[in-house]
């Protein structure tokens, strides 16, 4: 599943099509993805392009699960002000006591 979502989030794409079609593409990549799927996404983030991850960043909160968390909070260490707001936007959306119990 991770080569799937690897794919999508590597595809060129307009803006719109993205938030339109992509990003929930990728949120039922992501509801799919096994335990392997999201040590390799761990283990990749962070070597991607911004774009790529400015698109994972914006998905994240499918699950609201510790990697979703961990991954996010590695997206924090920026200097890409968009990859930052995407990601604290993104955080916004775990629920309070979940949040807390994962931090």
């Amino acid at each position: 599943m991770f080569i799937e979502l690897d794919n999508l989030l590597s595809a060129n794409t307009t803006i719109d099509s993205w938030y339109d079609d992509g990003c929930l593409i990728a949120s039922e990549i992501l509801s799919d993805f096994s335990l392997n799927d999201w040590e390799e996404l761990s283990n990749q983030v962070l070597n991607k392009p911004i774009e790529w991850q400015r698109k994972i960043a914006y998905c994240l909160d499918n699950e609201c699960n510790e990697y979703e968390l961990n991954i996010l909070i590695d997206l924090l260490n920026t200097n890409d002000k968009e990859l930052f707001e995407i990601c604290i936007d993104t955080l916004r959306s775990f629920p309070i006591e979940e949040g807390k119990k994962l931090i």
